[in-house]
């Protein structure tokens, strides 16, 4: 479903409990619920819209039902792009729930960390506005290697998919 999809994006609702609302996240909710058996590369322009989407929603209303399962969705999926996405999402939501849940392992969408980190170098090189809109990005992949919560990426990969897969061999599905 495209982006721009009223049905799909982030639609204040009415306040509850004083609160404000997301009108669409059940709908949200929904897909990416519907995604986790079998999300793969060809779902990629999706589960952009989806983080696009959730993050609005998390300003909004510091809602973020879905922002977990987005995000290892992009790190599943293994677009070096998408390390600008995470930190996004783990340092610069507006709730300090999403940061605290989301794995700094995350960031590395399943790469070595020096890959990582070269593309990032990189990309700041050729657009530096960049670097102050990510200003911590390398450090943080720099502490991956100085302080690592997992003894390898390995370890990292069997944690995060069994948490969302289980952690039987048969219930781990292939990456796509």
């Amino acid at each position: 479903m495209p982006a721009g999809d009223p049905s799909f994006s982030f639609q204040p609702g009415p306040r509850e409990y004083g609160s404000p609302t997301d009108a669409h996240l059940a709908f949200r909710t929904a897909v990416v619920e519907a995604l986790l058996p079998d999300v793969s590369r060809a779902d990629l322009a999706l589960v952009w819209a989806l983080f696009e989407a959730e993050m609005a929603c998390e300003a909004a209303t510091q809602q973020h039902e879905n922002l977990y399962q987005i995000c290892f969705y992009l790190y599943e999926l293994g677009q070096l792009e998408d390390v600008f996405r995470l930190y996004e999402a783990k340092f610069l939501a507006r709730n300090m729930d999403v940061g605290i849940t989301l794995d700094r392992e995350m960031m590395t969408v399943g790469h070595e960390v020096a890959e990582v980190r070269a593309y990032a170098r990189e990309v700041f090189r050729q657009q530096p506005p960049l670097q102050t809109r990510y200003p911590t990005l390398l450090q943080e992949l720099d502490g991956l290697v100085a302080y690592p919560d997992y003894d390898s990426l390995e370890d990292y990969r069997t944690f995060i998919r069994g948490y969302f897969y289980g952690h039987e061999p048969g219930d781990l599905l292939p990456v796509n």
